[in-house]
């Protein structure tokens, strides 16, 4: 299974630490585990948590219908334990029987240490599909004498064109690569070394030089002069052959080491032999960088897009917490009818109601189900239901809410407008207003706020 991880800001209501302008003191906030999260663009910072999310997702080989599937969850200050937060959300998927695929992450994670996310990560049997920022591009390091370009380990005679290809590129030229881009990223699959063994439970891997083998990617006089490969054999190709074709010699690019070339005991290890062992210490910090396709290639596409896709879509869902999901509204939701305006001095009067419902106006004096209730309860309940609605109380969608100056039938719902509620809690002056028409019309009846 493919996986997204991702952090979102998940904002607090209380106030955030400040300095009293009166005597310079510092006042803590009350939510004193929360922080400052600091998003991706250019915006202030907002205070809150930071929440850990990971989201099943899938590639686009996989065809029908996916699920958008929350698979972990974890609350904690912005900024601190990222890796490690995401490994706890990924331990206990093996016991839900989920399988390893992909476990697709945004720039956050690739900068944090290969021991708190990278290497638990593949030890877990996940394999890394990264992305990195615009100073992290290009060649990152070396290893064994292979050059480490973009995450992948590469022969250290690639053209330089090749492995500079991405260096400097802006984000917007990396989301929508050009035609020379593409080009030259395809140019640089022949160089990748190639996997020999998988990791083991130590996390030992071993790659292949791409001119070893029985299929190589290219040809190299260093490689031929080293291990002593004669000359290949004249072979008829049939041209019309594609297969044939691609898979002659003369058809692989050809590596062109210096002139002259360097003593066999100078040479790196990956020159010498045919494979290297990478183990998992021995890229030191750049093991970070170290992803299991090739960047910008169409399988890393294929894989990283719709798993961030997927991500961004639920991540969105969760920022609309306050919306109600309760009372969708129709029509398009890319195109969804404004609210009406709606104020309570045009509601209905106490004495009538008309229902939304189709029901029969009723008079509350004679409602068959709610006897009236003394004046001293319907003062206590009016100043209550001040109270709550100064403080930003949102009452829920009951069924049996009653208003406290509008009466329904029993079992007619609600008969506030469903966006009443949301416009008392956005908008003080229409709560000020609210407060002010209900203590100052009639109340006969029972107007008990709550439920019935």
């Amino acid at each position: 299974m493919t996986l997204g991880e991702a952090s979102l800001l998940d904002p607090v209501f209380a106030r955030p630490p400040r300095t009293r302008r009166s005597t310079g003191e510092l006042i803590a906030s009350t939510e004193i585990t929360a922080g400052w999260h600091h998003s991706a663009g250019d915006g202030p910072p907002e205070y809150g948590y930071s929440a850990t999310l990971t989201v099943a997702a899938r590639t686009r080989s996989v065809s029908g219908s996916f699920p958008q599937l929350a698979l972990g969850l974890v609350l904690d200050t912005p900024h601190k334990r990222i890796g490690a937060n995401a490994i706890t959300t990924l331990k206990p998927l093996p016991t839900l029987g989920l399988p390893a695929a992909f476990a697709v992450v945004d720039r956050a994670y690739t900068d944090q240490q290969s021991t708190h996310f990278a290497q638990p990560a593949r030890e877990l049997g996940y394999r890394l599909a990264l992305d990195y920022k615009v100073d992290q591009r290009g060649v990152q390091g070396s290893v064994h004498g292979a050059l480490l370009i973009d995450g992948g380990l590469a022969c250290p005679l690639i053209p330089d064109r090749l492995a500079q290809a991405t260096t400097g590129l802006a984000d917007t030229a990396i989301r929508a690569p050009s035609d020379e881009l593409t080009a030259l990223i395809s140019a640089r699959e022949p160089y990748l070394l190639r996997l020999k063994q998988s990791p083991n439970a130590d996390g030992t891997v071993r790659f292949q030089c791409p001119a070893a083998g029985t299929s190589p990617s290219l040809t190299c006089p260093r490689f031929d002069r080293l291990h002593q490969h004669g000359p290949n054999r004249p072979t008829a190709v049939n041209l019309t052959h594609t297969r044939q074709r691609a898979a002659h010699p003369a058809a692989k690019p050809r590596i062109l080491p210096p002139q002259p070339d360097h003593k066999t005991g100078e040479l790196p290890r990956i020159c010498q032999q045919h494979t290297i062992t990478v183990r998992k210490d021995d890229l030191g910090h750049l093991d970070k960088f170290r992803q299991d396709l090739p960047y910008l290639s169409p399988s890393w596409r294929g894989t990283y897009s719709p798993a961030r896709a997927m991500t961004e879509g639920l991540n969105g869902r969760l920022k609309g917490h306050d919306l109600d999901l309760g009372i969708p509204r129709t029509g398009s939701p890319t195109a969804a009818s404004p609210r009406p305006s709606w104020s309570p001095c045009s509601s209905p009067s106490p004495t009538t109601t008309s229902s939304t419902s189709g029901a029969t106006p009723i008079s509350p004096q004679t409602s068959p189900t709610h006897p009236p209730t003394s004046s001293r309860s319907q003062q206590s309940t009016s100043t209550a239901h001040r109270s709550r609605a100064a403080a930003g109380h949102r009452p829920s969608h009951n069924p049996h809410f009653r208003s406290p100056c509008r009466t329904t039938q029993p079992g007619a719902g609600i008969a506030m407008p469903s966006d009443a509620n949301s416009d008392l809690h956005q908008r003080p002056d229409t709560t000020r207003a609210f407060q002010d028409t209900c203590s100052a019309a009639p109340k006969p009846g029972r107007t008990r706020f709550g439920t019935s």
